[in-house]
């Protein structure tokens, strides 16, 4: 996959690929899972203590 950024800042203008692996979207989706996993479990045992 390959992303095109450009941005334009005036006066100079500067554009750049970044091409992203497989790898790094699987490390992304990772983190994501980890986070969203440990904030449900985080909500579970604060429901749990609260009782």
């Amino acid at each position: 996959m390959k992303f095109e950024i450009e941005a334009g800042v005036k006066p100079p203008a500067f554009e750049f690929e970044y091409e992203i692996s497989r790898d790094e979207i699987c490390a992304v989706g990772r983190n994501i899972a980890i986070v969203c996993t440990a904030a449900v479990i985080t909500r579970v045992l604060v429901a749990l203590i609260q009782r």
